[in-house]
């Protein structure tokens, strides 16, 4: 039996129900396949890898809950499947060899795929994934997202298009390095998290994503003494505070003005 003929067959076997995904390296999750299948319509998996009507009846998706600051995969680790966050936020990162530190390459929210590079070659991951708190994924067998990539155009061009998103994400982040202070970096990627995850409160906008100063430095491309310094700048200005570990942008008109090229280069001496 050729290949495709397995993955058909595959597919038929998985046909009117949910099946459950691998738990490798996954003992504490708690997992509930029926669950999606109780609310199919809901399924974010189905929106974010554009699976028409036609397919959804016999495609599988599993759900992985993950405590909050587990992996859920290691950088080397066989790519064998597919991940939507359905809730909560997922990090993605690689490590540095020479001082055991990361490079976070993103942050994750509802709806946003991740895991499907290393799974459309059929290669090991080139990174880590680690849930920052409490998170439930939706999961795809590897074999069945390469047999949905072949019959299923939709699908097709939405990989295309998630992977032309990533090449631009990571090309942006190489110009900013490369061309903007850090002031204006750290403006952008906090602004970037008010828009996707901020809450609006008495005092502002609480950004809803729980990061230690390391973390926004491995995020833009600098040291966490740099972060400290600028973070404790902007406080001293009240254009921000912090709330029980979350960052609140108090002004957000007078902090975006820190996206202007002369506003964002104060002088060194206010940094010292």
């Amino acid at each position: 039996m050729d290949e495709t003929s397995r993955l058909k067959r595959y597919r038929r076997a998985c046909a009117g129900r949910r099946c459950l995904m691998s738990m490798t390296r996954f003992i504490h999750d708690e997992v509930a396949a029926s669950k999606v299948g109780s609310v199919q319509d809901a399924c974010r998996l189905f929106a974010s890898l554009a699976i028409p009507e036609r397919e959804r009846s016999s495609v599988c998706v599993g759900v992985r809950k993950v405590p909050a600051r587990e992996m859920i995969f290691y950088n080397g680790d066989p790519a064998t499947e597919v991940f939507v966050v359905r809730s909560g936020k997922v990090k993605v990162s690689v490590p540095r060899e020479e001082d055991g530190r990361e490079i976070i390459l993103d942050i994750l929210g509802p709806g946003e795929v991740f895991g499907e590079m290393a799974a459309l070659e059929g290669t090991d991951h080139q990174a880590t994934a680690t849930a920052l708190e409490t998170t439930e994924l939706e999961i795809m067998n590897r074999q069945e997202f390469v047999a949905l990539l072949e019959t299923c155009p939709e699908t097709a061009t939405k990989l295309l298009m998630i992977l032309c998103a990533r090449l631009r994400q990571a090309n942006e982040l190489v110009q900013e390095i490369s061309f903007l202070p850090l002031s204006m970096r750290l403006a952008k990627k906090l602004l970037k998290f008010a828009k996707g995850y901020g809450v609006q409160t008495p005092r502002g906008i609480r950004i809803n994503v729980h990061l230690y100063q390391q973390e926004l430095a491995s995020l833009i491309g600098t040291s966490r003494e740099s972060i400290n310094k600028q973070l404790s700048l902007w406080q001293a200005e009240g254009l921000i505070s912090m709330e029980q570990g979350f960052l609140i942008i108090n002004q957000p008109a007078g902090f975006a003005a820190w996206l202007v090229p002369s506003k964002a280069s104060p002088p060194l001496s206010r940094l010292a």
